[in-house]
């Protein structure tokens, strides 16, 4: 079931997951905005919908864009902003492992430890799997001492029509607020 998967991800198992979910749109490399969309569980908060319009990239760099949106995010919640204080419990990424592994390196420099998961899509552009980071050894510095590779996890999607329709429920959500 979804909740077991995501528990396997998380680590504990628990009844009600916040998820945060992030996505880039773009009008031909221009007018680029990032979009974070919120899950209480399996329902929609749209009480936590953010919009960031992108201010340091130029062109189209979806890496970058999503750098921007999560220092951005994250560093309101260390200001104090309360529009950002409540954190999630997983975040989950429109896109691979590039986009998971920036999303870690914000959170891992700003002091976050949040599972981060992305929305791995097939050649027709639909999710066919999950991909995180299973490394035990979170911090990047330690890390590097132990020359330790980051290990990435593929959860495929096959065969699980519930998560299958939650990622993609999410996947969607995150899209038409992005290009809204």
């Amino acid at each position: 079931n979804l909740l077991s998967k995501l528990s396997a991800i998380l680590g504990e198992k628990r009844e009600r997951y916040r998820v945060e979910s992030y996505d880039i749109s773009n009008t031909n490399g221009v007018d680029t905005v990032g979009a974070m969309v919120t899950f209480d569980g399996l329902k929609a908060d749209k009480k936590g919908y953010r919009k960031f319009k992108i201010r340091t990239i130029e062109g189209q760099d979806d890496y970058g864009s999503m750098r921007e949106v999560l220092s951005r995010r994250f560093r309101r919640v260390m200001e104090g902003d309360e529009a950002f204080e409540v954190l999630p419990d997983i975040i989950f990424m429109d896109g691979g492992k590039g986009h998971v592994t920036v999303a870690l390196e914000v959170l891992e420099a700003a002091g976050f430890d949040i599972p981060v998961v992305g929305m791995v899509k097939d050649d027709r552009h639909r999710t066919r799997a999950l991909i995180y980071r299973k490394n035990l050894c979170k911090d990047p510095a330690e890390a590097a001492l132990q020359k330790e590779e980051p290990v990435y996890e593929e959860i495929p999607l096959k065969g699980k029509p519930m998560l299958f329709r939650y990622i993609g429920r999410m996947q969607e959500e995150v899209h038409r607020f992005a290009i809204e």
